[in-house]
């Protein structure tokens, strides 16, 4: 039989000569000595096909780095997609108790208004869940807004309140959620990690002076300071080490120069503690009238190659903590079992396209009504499922396929028919190869 190496390995080449490879179907790492890598380079080709010593690769086979040249390896990747896109057993739902929020950010999509889930909605949204819950294998809930934690008191209720639905049931359930971080003081973080909501996204867009000015609080000059002292007081008080926090920070072409003085800020706080990271996303134009063209950079990849790069020089975790399994991204809004209730309990898909005029309306495919029933309109979301799987043969054959699908965004792919491609990715894998490398966790194949 020939062999071919996998159209999926990521390749990188450390300071010491080494090399170190990612097969992102797979999630498998290893790291060539460099007195093999001209040798085993040949044998991870794509383009090669040869007749090899199946025992003596014996690993590379098992790891996917080297595959049979009769395998379509997209066809397991879409097999994986179709799989959570037309699954059942998953439930993934997002809640925004409120579209209100305290911050009023300078590229924030979202039009703010001061309407909140009433206790009424909120009878429905969990009779929602004692209906659905028993029918799946996993919860994921997350909370988005506004900003959820203006109504922290509701958001703990419906927490504790799901979670008891689903320890009745024996359902595992996965918490996230986006919060702006201002009101997540030690008692709420501790009652939310109890409930299992674990993960938490929290922004910090740069130095104390440049966040302030994009993520002013409603009537507080200094939010910047509280959401640290926040996140100081979890850090010192909250030994556990089930929950991660990935701190944040919206990258514009303001801020971009001053970045090192950011990190190396929090690398005072948060070097060497795993629980929390730091993460970077460049600002985008996700709709609404605020962002301006300004606020966008240039060149994403060149950004996020020098932050993440500087994170890992100053020893904070960062690109590391990134997901880079194959098919991690598939969005809540693709899944035949994914919605976002907004705060009158109607049934979305998307934040973005709620806030769009334009596809608004078809970002609502359902209500719930009075006894927890849901009721979809089929034609609505067969428009945001179907043709998931669909990809271009460039995407097929392209490393990062496993992980950005071809582009994994329904909003943007099926509702505006738009063709993104994700390349800018290539900077963070890279940085997270080479984070995982310094911290001696990839394994080393010599014996090869």
């Amino acid at each position: 039989m020939q062999y071919r190496g996998s159209y999926y390995n990521y390749k990188v080449i450390a300071d010491d000569g080494s090399m170190l490879v990612m097969n992102m179907r797979t999630e498998a790492k290893i790291k060539i000595p460099k007195k093999y890598v001209s040798k085993i380079s040949c044998v991870i080709d794509p383009n090669v096909k040869t007749q090899i010593d199946e025992k003596r690769v014996s690993k590379l086979l098992e790891e996917g780095f080297v595959v049979p040249d009769t395998l379509d390896e997209s066809k397991l990747i879409e097999m994986k997609i179709n799989e959570l896109v037309f699954g059942g057993e998953t439930l993934d739902v997002t809640i925004l108790s409120t579209l209100d929020c305290n911050f009023r950010c300078s590229y924030c999509f979202e039009t703010t208004n001061d309407y909140r889930m009433t206790l009424e909605t909120e009878e429905r949204v969990i009779k929602f869940f004692e209906r659905e819950i028993p029918h799946c294998k996993q919860l994921r809930l997350s909370w988005f807004g506004g900003e959820p934690l203006v109504c922290t008191e509701q958001v703990l209720r419906m927490t504790r309140r799901i979670n008891d639905i689903c320890k009745k049931n024996k359902v595992p359930m996965r918490g996230f959620i986006s919060t702006n971080g201002y009101c997540l003081e030690v008692p709420v973080f501790r009652e939310l990690v109890k409930n299992r909501i674990t993960k938490f996204q929290i922004c910090l867009d740069g130095p104390e002076r440049f966040h302030n000015v994009s993520r002013p609080h409603s009537f507080n000059d200094d939010s910047y300071r509280k959401i640290l002292e926040n996140l100081i007081n979890i850090k010192n008080n909250v030994g556990s080490g089930v929950y991660k926090i990935a701190i944040r920070c919206n990258v514009t072409p303001t801020v971009e120069p001053y970045m090192e003085e950011y990190i190396d800020e929090l690398s005072r706080y948060f070097k060497g503690d795993n629980r929390f990271s730091l993460i970077f996303q460049c600002v985008r134009n996700w709709g609404g009238e605020k962002v301006k063209e300004e606020q966008i950079v240039k060149s994403e990849q060149e950004v996020y190659m020098k932050l993440f790069l500087m994170a890992r020089e100053k020893g904070v975790n960062s690109s590391e903590a990134i997901s880079l399994a194959p098919v991690v991204g598939v969005c809540q809004a693709a899944q035949r079992n994914g919605f976002m209730i907004d705060p009158k309990g109607n049934l979305r898909k998307c934040s973005l396209a709620m806030f769009n005029k334009d596809t608004k309306n078809v970002d609502q495919i359902g209500t719930i009504d009075s006894n927890g029933k849901k009721h979809i309109n089929e034609e609505k979301l067969a428009k945001w499922i179907m043709g998931m799987s669909e990809h271009k043969e460039k995407c097929k054959k392209c490393f990062l396929f496993p992980y950005c699908m071809g582009g994994h965004c329904p909003y943007s792919k099926n509702i505006l028919n738009k063709d993104d491609c994700n390349l800018y990715n290539e900077s963070i894998l890279k940085e997270h190869l080479l984070a995982y490398d310094k911290s001696y966790s990839i394994k080393v194949w010599d014996e090869i």
